[in-house]
């Protein structure tokens, strides 16, 4: 699977015109990822984007393992499991999605982000990433 960022062309738009931009990205991601599967691949669970508001880099990733973070997200991952099933920390969207975005050298200060499911809605945070998305990244989108 191909994770990672593309520069596209900025301009100043509301949050729900730019959620609604995000949303298209991420749906055009989950597409991609989709086509990319071999047989018996499972599609991931969820999807995010970002946007660095300064650059226009777009940033994405998907769910997938918890390991191979930038430690800009991994010093802010919950120690333990904030889910009842004890799902680790930084197996979501979004902790992998911010980790190439701080690889690519962004500020995590400038993103807005979106998450969304494998149908391309969205995706409410988990209590893992509710403990340090909201005051790492410049705006969550889908809540």
């Amino acid at each position: 699977m191909l994770a990672g960022a593309t520069s596209v062309l900025v301009h100043n738009c509301g949050d729900a015109e730019l959620q609604s931009e995000l949303t298209q990205l991420g749906k055009a991601r989950i597409e991609e990822v989709k086509g990319s599967l071999s047989e018996g691949e499972i599609l991931p669970g969820a999807f995010s984007v970002g946007r660095d508001r300064n650059t226009g880099m777009t940033y994405y990733d998907e769910s997938g393992p918890a390991t191979g973070h930038h430690a800009g997200v991994t010093s802010r991952l919950p120690g333990e499991s904030q889910l009842p099933n004890g799902r680790p920390p930084g197996v979501c969207a979004g902790a992998r999605m911010c980790t190439n975005a701080l690889n690519d050298g962004a500020s995590l200060q400038d993103l807005d982000i979106i998450t969304l499911n494998q149908k391309g809605k969205k995706f409410k945070m988990c209590p893992n990433c509710q403990v340090w998305v909201p005051g790492a990244v410049r705006s969550v989108l889908t809540g």
